[in-house]
């Protein structure tokens, strides 16, 4: 009976395993931008804590922002895929959750690139991803994976 238990949590774990390092293939492919935030790179673990509302405050005391794309947009879809277990649905749950409860502020939500890059570039301590490297040069933070 022991046995049945075990085999079933050591099944859950390998998936959760292979989850976690599909989503870190799928990384190459965006890109992440911040102003004010004092961050020249940022791990994939901090980055995660920032988009799961881990994190209110840079390091230099100015309060962070989320930004988001509009649920309609593909984009969104992707950043659902890299934290908030690939659904927008989930998505926007988590943030009503954490909103409504007054653990996190809401993210800002942006309809495309260029309202993101230009909302990010003049709005200190906001962050966000992008799928185009369209106009970041400025705004780029590094990535890694450590």
């Amino acid at each position: 009976m022991a046995s049945k238990y075990i085999c079933a949590f050591l099944s859950l774990w390998l998936a959760t395993f292979t989850v976690f390092a599909q989503t870190k293939e799928k990384t190459e492919d965006f890109w992440v931008i911040g102003n004010s935030t004092q961050l020249e790179t940022i791990s994939f673990d901090e980055l995660t804590r920032v988009f799961r509302a881990q994190l209110e405050y840079w390091d230099n005391n100015t309060m962070s922002e989320v930004i988001l794309h509009q649920s309609k947009s593909m984009d969104a879809t992707k950043t659902a895929q890299l934290f908030y277990d690939g659904s927008i649905r989930n998505m926007q749950r988590f943030w009503l959750t954490m909103v409504f409860s007054g653990r996190a502020r809401s993210p800002k939500y942006l309809d495309n690139h260029q309202e993101i890059v230009d909302y990010v570039r003049n709005t200190p301590g906001s962050i966000a991803i992008v799928y185009d490297r369209t106009g970041i040069e400025d705004l780029e933070i590094q990535l890694t994976y450590d």
